[in-house]
């Protein structure tokens, strides 16, 4: 570490207090509108009209039903350091799934912290319904942690510092904090499907978080050990893989994942 007379120590703090008021007196007058795209890589990519055959491949985006969901896209803007909130946080809801557009004024020549989370919710006179409990971005809790063959887990989150500039427009991507697990048969025909067997039971162990921080992109608190009875009827999934008669998924889970590992 290097040795700082006490004298340059002095004018440091001075200049670092003159800086804290100048930011904190900042009036209205002195924002400006930052425009703020948000998307996922399955938006982005989709080529599926509703209606055409699921596909277990794919996340929720793709398969659940947009007559039932809609797709919640939550903005909250930080302090660099995403120690503390700045901004107060901005709601988009989209009926299909489709981008999302957020203004915001804030302050320019300041970095900051942007945060996304968007996920599967239905709305009933006003009273959203989610599988996770998103009042504090810090500390999301998911609210079922059965989430096998519930395509509606599926969700997607950014944490992104950005400086502030005049007139600025950012497109942000978001990414799954998952793994996606999906388990297959391809010899499905094999079976004499009538006669036994008619199910086939699955355990497995894996790290299930109880709960996300979208600010850090860290997990925390973990169940283990799941087991799941797939019935061979065909009737979970429709497209890609399951479109052969000699392939089935038998299951798919979504598990909060460590660090980077969010790929599908």
């Amino acid at each position: 570490m290097k040795k700082i007379l006490f004298s340059a120590v002095a004018a440091a703090m001075m200049l670092t207090a003159c800086q804290e008021e100048t930011f904190d007196a900042v009036s209205s007058a002195d924002e400006v509108v930052v425009s703020l795209n948000a998307s996922t890589p399955e938006v982005m990519a989709m080529t599926r009209a509703y209606g055409d055959p699921t596909n277990s491949a794919q996340g929720a985006l793709t398969n659940v039903d947009w007559n039932t969901y809609d797709l919640r896209y939550v903005l909250e803007i930080w302090d660099k350091e995403g120690t503390a909130l700045v901004k107060a946080r901005q709601t988009e809801v989209k009926t299909t799934p489709e981008d999302a557009t957020f203004n915001v004024r804030i302050t320019p020549g300041h970095e900051y912290k942007f945060v996304l989370w968007a996920d599967v919710v239905t709305i009933d006179n006003g009273d959203t319904t989610s599988h996770y409990d998103i009042t504090d971005l810090k500390n999301i809790k998911v609210d079922d942690h059965n989430c096998i063959n519930d395509e509606a887990h599926d969700a997607y989150f950014l944490a992104k510092n950005i400086t502030v500039t005049n007139d600025q427009k950012e497109t942000l991507t978001l990414t799954r904090p998952f793994a996606k697990v999906r388990v297959v048969t391809t010899d499905i025909k094999e079976l004499k499907l009538g006669s036994e067997p008619k199910a086939v039971k699955v355990p497995y162990t894996a790290d299930r978080a109880a709960a996300f921080n979208a600010v850090t992109g860290e997990i925390s608190g973990t169940l283990t050990t799941v087991e799941h009875t797939a019935l061979l009827d065909k009737a979970t999934y429709a497209g890609g893989h399951d479109a052969d008669d000699a392939n089935q998924t038998l299951f798919v889970d979504y598990i909060l994942a460590k660090d980077a590992q969010s790929a599908i």
